[in-house]
């Protein structure tokens, strides 16, 4: 009796405390591409950043939109970075898309990509 009275207690507190605790928050790891320079998002859906591969002078732009937002913000690297210039979202990113801006002509977008 002892004994199951104790596997009820622990079950209870199992299903208890999965429910305070709630999922966590991941999303599927997307990138967007022009050329070799690209915008990704972490897994955990709240870090947008923008990739510059080419080194050729020109800027990178990761746009991005947060779930529940209508407003698209960015995240940019100037040319000069060696590696990534990253964005911290205060919700889970709904989608992002890199722009690789040119000063004298049209800039180059990469397609939207959507993180669930």
């Amino acid at each position: 009796m002892k004994i199951k009275r104790l596997a009820v207690v622990a079950a209870t507190v199992a299903v208890l405390g999965s429910s305070l605790v709630g999922p966590a928050s991941a999303v599927s790891i997307k990138y967007s591409y022009s050329g070799s320079d690209y915008s990704v998002n972490s897994a955990g859906g709240t870090l947008v950043s923008a990739c510059d591969r080419e080194k050729d002078g020109r800027a990178v732009r990761a746009e991005y939109t947060a779930t529940g937002s209508s407003t698209n913000n960015s995240v940019t690297n100037n040319g000069d970075e060696p590696d990534c210039a990253g964005g911290t979202l205060s919700a889970v990113v709904y989608r992002h898309r890199i722009i690789e801006l040119n000063p004298i002509g049209a800039s180059d977008y990469g397609s939207w990509v959507y993180p669930s």
